[in-house]
């Protein structure tokens, strides 16, 4: 795409928007995406992300803007389901280590805790608005444009806001050219991680860094060490974290400390929400303060295992992974879930719990699919209008499993899967990888800078095998 990348500002949240020109013409006979615009400036409008819920007395309020494509209706609240039935706990491994995707290595040698039934939920809010889509081409991205969801009561400390929501994540329109793979080798930022007392002066056993997402001018990352050979191998506590800033040129300040996150996500209403393994719970922290608030704390009266990564739905729904790699000794959960949090539910409805590990997680540009990275594969689940979750299906069989997931402008999927970023295409198939020396496991990436057309790349190891590495690509994509 030509032309130069220019910055609007949002009226909620003052957070900066790009402005993409709009450039239909693409060089060297390149194979394109054509995609629609939605709105008069030239963009197709990915992300306008819904203010999370934070209280139980929340009621959905009227609709925001009208999605592109959309009408805003309000949809009834989810039925809850009627209570699970508690069952007799694993039996802990006896601390053989587990080698499992980005979370980490994980086993525990307490097994899980048995619990007894407990009453289902009642229905959950309703959401504010049905996305709308902005149209496009095969593989190419579609504007959502659902309304924003406005709280009506009061939240927990505080009052919500109902407003317009904030715009968070966009692509260009236009047309996107096929992903460019060949000739491609990221470099390290070399501040990341900063050796200190946190991480034994760069010496901890285990050091991951990981949740990367970009959002104003800066990334942020999540830096977990584990501090003793003990706890890398057996994973008997939840390992202490902090969030990283990191600027273009690869300035890093240390940004919060004891934090307990892993993946990070833009929440509509111009903070970060986290998973939180330290507090078993989604939190979330203001910008640029990074100030702690707890959005749920976990399913049936007891804590998350371990959440390890989110997406913000355009219509406020979260959808989360909750494996069990940095969890207490003592699993809380009876499984490893996949979770949606509709809007201003205080409680989650399980998408899945017959998956292992479940990991990543994103979803497609039109957000009609989710998927899910997990030790048994790549699943891809269908979204109905309101957020509702479908059945899984194995999606790819060219990844056996994989750890953090980002996705650009056009669809394709980068997988984090080894010492690699494989990135495969909107049907499943396999286009090239992007490799990455020198590290034990790359863990997860997001696409940043001005253009979001850097890919932020982090992994695991010991020592200089953890960090942070870039590569500049031909194509743009999502924030997280």
């Amino acid at each position: 795409m030509g032309g130069e990348v220019s910055w609007g500002r949002s009226a909620r949240s003052g957070s900066n928007l790009l402005r993409f020109p709009f450039d239909d013409r693409v060089g060297g006979g390149s194979p394109t995406r054509s995609v629609k615009p939605t709105n008069r400036s030239g963009w197709v409008i990915l992300g306008w992300l819904a203010t999370v819920g934070l209280g139980a007395g929340c009621s959905p309020a009227s609709s925001g803007s009208e999605g592109s494509g959309g009408a805003a209706a309000a949809s009834g609240g989810a039925r809850g389901d009627g209570g699970a039935s508690g069952r007799g706990g694993d039996l802990g491994s006896g601390g053989i280590a587990q080698v499992g995707g980005a979370g980490g290595m994980s086993a525990s040698s307490g097994g899980r805790a048995a619990t007894g039934g407990a009453p289902g939920t009642g229905g959950t809010g309703g959401t504010g608005g049905v996305p709308g889509t902005g149209g496009g081409s095969s593989g190419g991205a579609a504007g959502h444009g659902g309304a924003s969801v406005g709280s009506g009561g009061a939240a927990s400390g505080g009052a919500a806001s109902g407003g317009s929501p904030a715009a968070s994540s966009f692509c260009p329109g236009g047309t996107y050219p096929a992903v460019t793979l060949t000739g491609l080798a990221p470099t390290r930022i070399s501040a990341v991680p900063p050796h200190d007392d946190f991480n034994l002066n760069g010496s901890a056993p285990l050091t991951i860094i990981e949740g990367p997402v970009w959002t104003g001018d800066a990334l942020y990352v999540s830096e977990l060490d584990y501090l003793t050979q003990a706890e890398a191998i057996r994973g008997t506590k939840p390992p202490p974290s902090r969030i990283l800033k990191v600027t273009p040129a690869g300035d890093v300040t240390i940004a919060a400390t004891d934090t307990g996150t892993n993946g990070m996500a833009l929440d509509g209403a111009g903070g970060l929400l986290a998973c939180d393994h330290k507090n078993g719970a989604l939190t979330r922290f203001t910008l640029p303060a990074l100030m702690p608030s707890v959005v749920v704390k976990g399913y049936m009266n007891a804590r998350f295992d371990s959440p390890n990564d989110l997406v913000v739905a355009p219509d406020g729904n979260v959808y989360f992974s909750d494996p069990d790699y940095q969890a207490p000794q003592m699993r809380p959960q009876t499984a490893t879930r996949l979770y949606r949090l509709a809007p201003g539910a205080t409680e989650p409805t399980v998408i899945d719990e017959s998956r292992r590990q479940p990991n990543g997680v994103t979803l497609s540009p039109r957000g009609d699919f989710l998927y899910l990275n997990s030790q048994d594969g790549i699943y891809r689940y269908p979204i109905s209008a309101g957020g509702a979750v479908g059945a899984g299906a194995k999606f790819s069989q060219a990844v056996s499993s994989g750890d953090g997931i980002a996705i650009d402008c056009a669809g394709n999927l980068y997988i984090a899967s080894g010492q690699a970023m494989v990135v495969l295409d909107s049907s499943g198939a396999q286009l090239g990888q992007i490799m990455v020396s020198g590290v034990q496991s790359v863990t997860n990436a997001a696409f940043g800078g001005a253009d979001r057309k850097t890919l932020y790349i982090t992994a695991l190891g010991m020592g200089s095998s953890a960090g942070l590495f870039k590569v500049s690509l031909n194509i743009p994509g999502y924030p997280y």
